[in-house]
C-alpha cells in the first residue's frame, strides 16, 4: 500500500517537503534532523519501516503522524491476521 493511497483512504492529507533519490540520501537527511520519513523495504519482506534520528524531538504534527502510522499498522495486522 502506497503512502498515496493510504492517505487518500484515511483522508489524510501528506505535504512533500522533499524528494531524495535513494534510501541513503533519506537515511542522511534523517539523521540530520530534517524530520521523518517512511521507508520501504520491499525488496527484503512487505513491510514499512518508520526512521525517526534518535533523541529527536519531532514537532507536535510529526508527532501526530506517527502516532496515526503506528495505529493504522496495527489496524491493517489486525486485519490480515
Amino acid at each position: 500500500m502506497s503512502c498515496d493511497f493510504f492517505s487518500k483512504i484515511e483522508n489524510f492529507n501528506l505535504k512533500l517537503r522533499l524528494s531524495l533519490g535513494s534510501n541513503e540520501a533519506i537515511k542522511q537527511a534523517v539523521a540530520s534532523g530534517l524530520g521523518l520519513s517512511v521507508v520501504s523495504v520491499h525488496s527484503i519482506n512487505p513491510q514499512w519501516h518508520i526512521v525517526i534520528l534518535k533523541g529527536k524531538k519531532l514537532l507536535p504534527i510529526a508527532t501526530i503522524f506517527h502516532d496515526h502510522l503506528l495505529s493504522a499498522a496495527k489496524k491493517i495486522s489486525a486485519s490480515q491476521a
